[in-house]
């Protein structure tokens, strides 16, 4: 069952991404696809159980950065909808203690990483692997359930052989 809810999902997901906009791939000056909660809550994965405003809000932004690690390979443009990534520091957690200095520190981090990534078109990679690298970091700390899905949406980057002048 988990394999067919993943299989609609990334067809969901696909279909959305090739029918939003008039940006073709590779098309960099075409507008960018803003991913809004809206269009996020529509793909997330259902849950069962009660979940806080914090743990919404964070399926949410798992989702956007999702539909952004498809869309940087596709090379169709988007952008982040940076009201998900403000609201993070008043949602109400599941429990109280989980937002400490660290969790502030984290939160604008992510905000910064987001902010970069629709500024900055030739830094969309750097930014979107930043923003995970911030998710994991503090998702280390403080609730480490989603790590593994988390480590996911990081996009491997190639580094550039070196090569010696003899």
């Amino acid at each position: 069952m988990r394999i067919l809810k993943h299989f609609f999902f990334v067809g969901v997901t696909f279909g959305l991404m090739s029918c939003r906009g008039a940006a073709s791939e590779g098309d960099a000056s075409a507008e960018p696809v803003v991913i809004t909660r809206e269009i996020a809550a529509e793909h997330a994965v259902f849950n069962p159980n009660p979940s806080s405003e914090l743990a919404v809000l964070m399926r949410h932004m798992n989702q956007m950065v999702l539909m952004s690690r498809d869309s940087l390979a596709k090379g169709v443009p988007t952008q982040f909808d940076l009201e998900i990534f403000e609201k993070m520091s008043t949602a109400v957690p599941s429990k109280p203690e989980m937002k400490d200095e660290a969790f502030f520190s984290y939160a604008a981090a992510m905000l910064a990483s987001a902010s970069t990534f629709n500024s900055e078109p030739e830094s969309r990679l750097e930014a979107h692997n930043n923003l995970v690298q911030t998710c994991l970091a503090c998702h280390q700390t403080h609730c480490p359930g989603p790590m593994k899905r988390i480590r996911k949406l990081h996009i491997p980057v190639e580094k550039p052989s070196s090569t010696e002048n003899s």
